[in-house]
Formats: structure tokens, C-alpha cells, sequence
């Protein structure tokens, strides 16, 4: 049985209740589907390649079709708006709705995840866990962060980091980071780095103020380029964070928690109206 549950993708879903129905009655086709919700023939195949959305009127009538319980139907619904969504307060808004079923093991990683996201400082702690041993005193590790969270604060992070497997305890007793190996659907992943990306850009403008010079390194660059040269640069910055990851991974005694942002937006309207998805 196909769980509608274990999606994020509504487009997913539909494609592989199809070729499971399809695999069953080799009579099942994209014309029956077309007759029995009630739209075009050609319809049901543009809505699988993403040219075509459902509108509101039809969710319904395919939850209907599909045989969905309440329950799933309720969820069925979140995810087709979810995935239309325009902009991220909404996207945000739904993905949250989704989450908040929480039926299946992969629902549950998603939130898990998702949830990693939602505070900066649950990966600042878990980055502090590289030169700290934490053993249990929150305060301690709540005044380790810049700026300074509550030891309950602390907690919850490292809960979150646990139930994402990105920090596990020891048999001493001390906290050490985990190397995950994660499996969150695109939308998912785009919406709650989203939240961080935000969080961490008012970060580094209150770093103005909470830091000297010597502490902090700030820049900007104002480029009149084409796409070309911009497909380019994001490659070079691509390039640069693989090297800065690896220069992380090689220190052997870190002592302090860095945040880096790098961003690249258009500060003129762009040529190609193709060029803002």
C-alpha cells in the first residue's frame, strides 16, 4: 500500500499510486483518471510534469478518487497547497501543517529535522561539542554561545541534535557530534534552511555591533555581470565552501564557533523573467 503520509511531494505520490493502479489493471489509465475527477485527458500528465498545479476545487475530488481516509485527505490537501505555495511564509505555514500529522517514521525525520533549522543556536551547540565536553551542565554550555542562550535553551538543542542523530552521548557521559547521513525531500530541506538563512543574516548585522574588528570579517561586492559570469561565480563560492569545510574538519583543537554567510541576489531587475525561479 502507498501511504500518502510517507510524501512530501504530492506530484510523487500521484505518480506512483498511477503506476501501482497501472501494475494492477493494465486498463488504468490517465483518461480514466481525467473522467472520474473531471477535468481533460491531457491534464493529469501536465500535473505530473509540473506544467500544470490542482486547483482548489479539484483536491477534493481527488482525495475522493484516491479513496483517502479523512485523516489522509486532510493531509493529501496540505501538500498540494504546500507545494504551490508562493512565497515562504506560506510554504513555511503548510510545511509546518504537514509535519504536525506526524503518522510515519519519515514524517517524523522531517520534523526532526526541520525542527534543526528553527533555532540558530542548535547548530552552534553542536559545533561548540567539538572543543567542549558537555556532560550535562547546561549552564555552562548556554553561556558558551555569542550571543548567550538560556540553559533550557541548551537543552532543547541538544535533544533536537539527538533525535536528528547529529550529536549522540558517549559511554562517559560526554556529548560528541555525529556525521549524519540525511534524507529530507527538497521542499522540506528549502523551506527550513530558509528559516536559518534568516535567522543567521540578522546574526551577521548584529555582529556590527557585538564585535570588533579584529573578531569579524565583513565585505561586500557591487558586480554588473551576465549569467554567465554569475553561474561562475557561484561555482568559485561553491569551491570555497568545500575548502572551508575541509579546513574545519582538518583543525585538531578548535576553540571557538564561527558563522559564515555567503550570499549572492540581483540588486537590478533581471532580463529574463526565467532567470528568478
Amino acid at each position: 500500500m502507498i501511504s500518502v503520509f510517507s510524501y512530501t511531494d504530492y506530484r510523487a505520490f500521484l505518480k506512483d499510486f498511477y503506476e501501482a493502479r497501472k501494475k494492477d489493471d493494465p486498463h488504468f489509465s490517465h483518461r480514466f483518471i481525467a473522467s472520474h475527477v473531471g477535468f481533460d485527458s491531457g491534464y493529469f500528465t501536465k500535473i505530473l510534469q509540473g506544467k500544470r498545479n490542482i486547483s482548489n476545487a479539484l483536491i477534493a475530488r481527488f482525495a475522493e478518487f484516491l479513496k483517502l481516509k479523512a485523516r489522509e485527505a486532510e493531509y493529501f490537501e496540505a501538500l498540494v497547497l504546500f507545494n504551490q505555495a508562493a512565497g515562504h511564509s506560506e510554504k513555511k505555514r503548510y510545511l509546518e501543517r504537514l509535519m504536525s500529522f506526524g503518522a510515519t517514521d519519515a514524517a517524523k525525520l522531517r520534523r526532526h529535522q526541520y525542527e534543526l533549522f528553527d533555532k540558530w543556536y542548535y547548530l552552534a551547540v553542536r559545533e561548540i561539542l567539538a572543543f567542549y565536553p558537555f556532560s550535562g551542565d547546561y549552564a555552562k554550555l548556554a553561556s558558551l554561545t555569542d550571543p548567550q542562550i538560556r540553559p533550557k535553551e541548551a537543552k532543547k538543542a541538544i535533544a533536537a541534535l539527538e533525535r536528528a542523530g547529529l550529536i549522540r552521548k558517549c559511554a562517559s557521559g560526554v556529548f560528541e557530534r555525529v556525521e549524519p547521513v540525511w534524507t529530507t525531500g527538497t521542499d522540506t530541506q528549502s523551506v527550513a534552511l530558509v528559516n536559518l538563512h534568516r535567522a543567521m543574516a540578522d546574526l551577521g548585522k548584529d555582529a556590527f555591533d557585538r564585535f570588533g574588528r579584529k573578531n569579524r570579517s565583513m565585505s561586500t561586492l557591487t558586480l554588473s555581470i551576465s549569467a554567465r559570469e554569475y553561474d561562475l561565480l557561484v561555482e568559485e563560492l561553491e569551491a570555497l565552501r568545500r575548502k572551508m569545510l575541509g579546513l574545519a574538519r582538518a583543525c585538531e583543537k578548535p576553540d571557538r564557533v564561527y558563522q559564515c554567510n555567503l550570499n549572492v541576489f540581483p540588486l537590478s531587475k533581471l532580463p529574463d523573467a526565467k532567470e528568478k525561479s
